[in-house]
């Protein structure tokens, strides 16, 4: 046997496979002599469609849902009259259509363009929420009872705008560590259904929040991504996103609030704001009189806000100004 053919006949064996090897490889190809697997064992794929991986910077999401529950409980308590808790429940990752398929009948989804962001994002609030808020708003204890309604009451409207536009404000600060974002409200949906802003095959990044508002009930609010939108800054989640300073020292906050208090506010009042004319400005001589009508009530003023509201007076033989009603918070 020449040379060459003893390297070729070497070369096959050693490629060749082996009874075992060859039946086990048939059996991975389906072979006709092997049993067809059962309809219940086989699943379908879809080209194209996302599949649910787990996203890999999962962590700087956690930490931007961090910073976003301590924003949401200093936008939320100003509504409860009441220290508000929140907790971060986790990140989770769905398809869109299962996500949509698990939401109740009647729910609140605000839609936000958050650019430069490619797609949208979602707020998603509990409607028993929002009533037990304006509740609460109004002087109630902030528990109600739970309610069938389809449609939201005009003052659940104006609070529910309120709230989730600084929900909005508030997300997009989260992310300035890593994206400068700008937020331009979409639309708003009561029914998942009309949702279409994301395929149904699409992943969708959840975050999720359990609020609890004083005495109320615990309820949840909902940051929802497109999965595609957040992939291109995947790399930048893990190095750029930090947590918020800890607690400053006590003794530090205690002097810096000692020299907070000391420090002097300039206050003024306005007795009349009378108008006259271009004309008797420019003829304007000493002597002549403007008259003048002065107000009930007359605002003492800190810098461009009005903090106050009174009359003038006198005590110790000095003008003074009596305060007859502090500034109200403005209605919803």
């Amino acid at each position: 046997m020449s040379k060459s053919s003893k390297s070729s006949k070497d070369q096959e064996e050693a490629t060749s496979l082996s009874g075992a090897e060859m039946d086990a490889l048939l059996a991975e190809l389906g072979g006709d002599d092997i049993e067809e697997e059962s309809p219940q064992e086989k699943t379908e794929f879809i080209f194209g469609q996302e599949t649910l991986n787990p996203i890999v910077r999962m962590a700087g999401l956690e930490r931007i849902a961090e910073k976003l529950a301590r924003r949401l409980r200093l936008i939320i308590e100003p509504f409860a009259r009441a220290r508000t808790q929140v907790t971060v429940d986790g990140v989770d990752i769905h398809h869109f259509e299962k996500w949509r398929r698990d939401l109740p009948e009647f729910v609140s989804i605000s839609l936000y363009r958050l650019a430069p962001l490619k797609g949208g994002a979602m707020i998603v609030m509990d409607p028993q929420f929002i009533t037990g808020l304006v509740d609460a708003f109004y002087g109630g204890t902030g528990i109600v009872t739970p309610s069938r309604a389809k449609e939201f009451t005009p003052a659940e409207e104006r609070l529910l705008v309120r709230l989730s536009d600084t929900i909005a404000d508030s997300v997009v600060e989260s992310w300035s560590d890593v994206v400068q974002l700008q937020s331009q409200f979409l639309s708003r949906e009561t029914n998942g259904a009309y949702v279409t802003m994301i395929r149904n095959d699409e992943a969708v990044v959840v975050q999720r929040f359990t609020i609890v508002p004083g005495n109320g009930r615990a309820a949840r609010i909902s940051i929802v991504y497109p999965r595609a939108t957040l992939r291109p800054f995947e790399m930048h989640l893990d190095t750029k996103v930090h947590d918020d300073a800890g607690p400053a020292d006590e003794n530090w906050t205690k002097r810096m609030r000692l020299a907070a208090s000391a420090i002097p506010i300039p206050i003024k009042t306005i007795l009349a704001r009378p108008q006259i004319t271009m004309g008797q400005l420019k003829n304007l001589k000493v002597g002549e009189v403007i008259p003048i009508e002065m107000p009930e009530q007359l605002p003492l003023i800190a810098g461009t806000k009005k903090i106050a509201y009174g009359s003038i007076g006198d005590r110790d033989g000095k003008t003074a100004l009596l305060i007859e009603k502090l500034e109200e918070e403005p209605e919803i």
